[in-house]
């Protein structure tokens, strides 16, 4: 099975039988698969283009099982001192097994390596799941923005995690900063 491939299988893999990886040109037809199975508005298969022509590399992650199959993907963006997450999937049969969870976590230490030492999201307000799993990892809401998903209108919770200890973060002045142990 070639990388990109998405295929049916009788049991999804855990967490531990994927790797997560940059994604690549021959991914895009599976993630726009996984896209339209998972979201009622999904992005359209330019945008996936546009975000692995544009970006870094590792800031468009794939999840995929030790045969190719591609399992989940996360996009992400950095700009000064801040992450957001765009988009995060895992395939319906590969859901509750670790793989979103994975992805989140390669997704914040990579935007973590870029300079970020903060992650912003949207998430649905109804999807109760995402919202545990992002509030588990340190995530907190910090706003809503009215009406921002369409199919259905729904609105968008915005939440926050650090990335950084508070005492790095550059956000604080130099006369707020703890000194180090002596």
């Amino acid at each position: 099975m070639s990388a990109g491939s998405l295929v049916r299988r009788r049991t999804a893999p855990t967490a531990s039988e994927c790797r997560t990886r940059a994604a690549v040109h021959r991914d895009l037809r599976a993630v726009a698969r996984i896209e339209r199975a998972v979201f009622p508005d999904p992005w359209s298969h330019d945008m996936f283009v546009a975000h692995l022509r544009y970006a870094p590399p590792e800031m468009f992650l794939i999840a995929e099982a030790s045969e190719g199959e591609v399992l989940g993907y996360a996009l992400m963006r950095t700009v000064l001192d801040e992450a957001e997450l765009l988009n995060i999937a895992v395939t319906p049969e590969a859901r509750r097994r670790g793989i979103g969870l994975q992805l989140l976590r390669a997704a914040m230490e990579t935007c973590r390596a870029h300079g970020a030492e903060w992650m912003l999201l949207e998430v649905r307000e109804a999807n109760v799941a995402a919202r545990t799993l992002y509030e588990r990892h340190g995530f907190v809401p910090i706003g809503r923005r009215a009406g921002y998903y369409h199919s259905p209108r729904e609105d968008a919770i915005v939440m926050r995690a650090p990335l950084v200890d508070p005492a790095d973060r550059t956000d604080r002045g130099p006369d707020q900063r703890e000194s180090p142990p002596r």
